[in-house]
């Protein structure tokens, strides 16, 4: 995972999650999913449980961009969230990353609310007739 956060790039400024949080949370996640591409780590994908909530958190790295990762690995996140039986997924996006909320809303989530730059999606899978991508 080091690898991954040192390229990263400018993919860190919008997926802050490792900013706040130890690597050793990665034990307490629901699942976690890499994508590697020449023995690099390029794209990173979580389900974490926080109190009851499940929180999805998705980060690709900056040169890796563009090559259909991101929808790869929602795809991969939101199969293990079925297999799960997880009923309802959060997330958090700033307003400005227009690419990641179209992919979001691509696979069912909706808009839950707004404050200062950050949108709250939430995915239910009684509103979702199923996992698109």
């Amino acid at each position: 995972m080091n690898s991954f956060i040192q390229l990263a790039g400018s993919s860190l400024q919008t997926f802050r999650y490792f900013s706040k949080r130890s690597l050793s949370v990665l034990q307490d996640h629901v699942c976690t999913w890499v994508i590697e591409m020449e023995g690099q780590v390029v794209a990173y994908g979580h389900l974490d449980r926080e109190g009851e909530a499940i929180w999805l958190g998705i980060a690709v790295a900056q040169a890796a961009r563009g090559r259909g990762l991101g929808r790869q690995m929602m795809q991969r996140l939101m199969k293990s969230a079925i297999e799960h039986k997880i009923h309802r997924v959060g997330l958090s996006v700033d307003s400005s990353n227009t690419k990641a909320i179209r992919l979001y809303e691509d696979f069912g989530f909706r808009l839950r609310s707004e404050y200062q730059s950050v949108r709250y999606y939430e995915w239910r899978s009684d509103l979702s007739v199923e996992t698109r991508g």
